[in-house]
């Protein structure tokens, strides 16, 4: 029986470039689909000055694709990194809420025994004390298990000894080990694409007003509206302390892969080396 995988028919590299195509094209066929006078005209003028043929005009017109697609990604990604900047000072803000307001007025009904029998009062205080305190609950076993992997890969891969480190803190190893792949760092690239292609859409309108239905819009609501819960949840996972770390163990534990050879029975030649440290 012949198997054939598919999965691997465009490589991962190549897809980050072609995933421009998605906005940009559907910018392209919106404006075509909803003012094809404006694309007539554009091609008649092009036509005057130089003598375009049928597959020059269509590589221009992938081209200006890509162009156009990129620049809306690029709007993408600026609205993640701002994202990013409000989650931490909605996370600050929210710590200081509940250490400055919410926690003090709590330790007064604390010792109420009408309080103190409530389920829903006891699950609101441990949650209180929990988001006022200044480690966010499960950091610490993070960066242990940070620390295992780092000292792994630095005497596996670089052949450097805990004890040669001296007192070179662990935050320098933080900045230049671990490094997060792209992928992890922006989300999915389909839904980028995707998130873009909602605001070609919505940009398309300015130049074709017989796009603007109800449905049209609406489907482009919902390519936006999905993207932004996208770049929140890429937001989330890099500024939050615990989740920030456990991303840099997945990308820690990668690079250690790299460095031990192949055995028999998969990665548990890995679990083992580790699990005899």
């Amino acid at each position: 029986m012949i198997k054939v995988d598919i999965s691997k028919a465009v490589p991962a590299t190549a897809f980050n470039y072609l995933a421009a195509f998605i906005p940009g094209l559907f910018f392209e066929i919106s404006i075509l689909l909803g003012n094809p006078a404006v694309v007539r005209h554009l091609v008649e003028q092009s036509r005057i000055g130089y003598p375009l043929g049928y597959y020059t005009s269509l590589a221009i017109a992938l081209v200006l694709g890509f162009i156009i697609g990129n620049g809306f990604m690029f709007l993408v990604r600026l609205i993640q990194r701002v994202f990013g900047y409000i989650y931490v000072f909605r996370s600050r803000l929210w710590r200081g809420i509940n250490r400055r307001v919410l926690l003090p007025n709590l330790k007064r009904f604390i010792g109420a025994p009408e309080w103190n029998r409530r389920r829903w009062f006891q699950s609101m205080a441990r949650y209180i004390q929990v988001q006022s305190s200044p480690m966010p609950l499960g950091l610490i076993g993070v960066e242990r298990s940070w620390h295992l992997v780092v000292t792994e890969v630095l005497k596996r891969r670089y052949k450097i000894e805990t004890r040669q480190t001296g007192d070179i803190g662990w935050g320098v190893w933080y900045s230049v080990l671990s490094t997060l792949k792209p992928e992890a760092m922006r989300g999915s690239i389909l839904a980028i694409g995707f998130h873009a292609a909602g605001w070609c859409g919505m940009a398309a309108i300015h130049f074709a007003s017989s796009l603007k239905s109800r449905y049209y819009i609406g489907f482009c609501l919902v390519l936006i509206f999905s993207g932004l819960l996208h770049d929140w949840w890429v937001a989330k996972r890099l500024y939050d302390p615990v989740f920030g770390g456990l991303l840099r163990i997945r990308a820690g534990l990668d690079e250690l892969r790299d460095t031990i050879p192949p055995r028999e029975g998969g990665d548990e030649g890995l679990t083992a080396e580790i699990g005899d440290k």
